[in-house]
């Protein structure tokens, strides 16, 4: 936590916010890989991912795929 304030009170968004050596990282690691393995399983499905039924976005979805050449 006083790490965390350091950072806030000191760096962020002024010109010294930068990616610092000493910080861990590996939670980020973890959630790229989360999303490599999603991105590449959908990607080798033969099924495209579809919104639940009564989605706002599906609605949305359906009538941009309409007007769609």
């Amino acid at each position: 936590m006083q790490k965390h304030q350091d950072y806030v009170a000191h760096d962020y968004h002024k010109p010294s916010d930068m990616v610092k050596p000493d910080w861990d990282l590996s939670g980020a690691v973890e959630d790229l890989r989360l999303l490599m393995e999603l991105g590449y399983t959908v990607a080798q499905s033969h099924d495209y991912p579809q919104w639940k039924p009564g989605s706002e976005f599906r609605a949305r979805r359906d009538a941009m795929m309409r007007a769609a050449p």
